[in-house]
C-alpha cells in the first residue's frame, strides 16, 4: 500500500496536468523515480531516528562535562586548608553543595 501512494506521488509530479485519480492509473516507466522515491522514505524516517541519537548524545556530552565540572571544583576546594577554606567563608561541609550549585545550577 505504501509502495502504491509513493508510486503516485511520483507520478502526479511527472504529470501536473493530470488530476491525481488520472496520474495514478498511468504506467510507471522510470524506475529511476520509483527508486527515488524509496531512498526519500527513508531518509525521512532516518533523519528523525539520526536526531533523536545526536540529541541523546548531546545530552550525556553536557551531563559529563557538568560532572567534570563538580568533581573538579570538590577536589580543588578539599585541597585547601581549613584556614583557606575560612578566609573563602567556605565551611568544609559545604563544598560539595556549592560545587553543586557551580556544574549544575542548584
Amino acid at each position: 500500500m505504501a509502495a502504491l501512494t509513493h508510486r503516485t506521488i511520483v507520478q502526479a509530479q511527472q504529470f501536473p496536468h493530470l488530476g491525481f485519480n488520472e496520474a495514478a492509473n498511468l504506467p510507471q516507466h522510470e524506475p529511476k523515480a520509483k527508486q527515488m522515491t524509496i531512498a526519500i522514505s527513508r531518509r525521512g524516517v532516518d533523519s528523525g531516528l539520526m536526531t533523536r541519537i545526536a540529541d541523546k548524545l548531546s545530552g550525556l556530552r553536557l551531563m559529563i562535562a557538568r560532572r567534570r565540572i563538580y568533581m573538579q571544583t570538590v577536589r580543588e576546594l578539599d585541597a585547601l586548608s581549613a584556614r583557606e577554606l575560612s578566609d573563602l567563608g567556605i565551611l568544609r561541609g559545604d563544598i560539595r553543595r556549592l560545587a553543586a550549585e557551580v556544574a549544575y545550577g542548584k
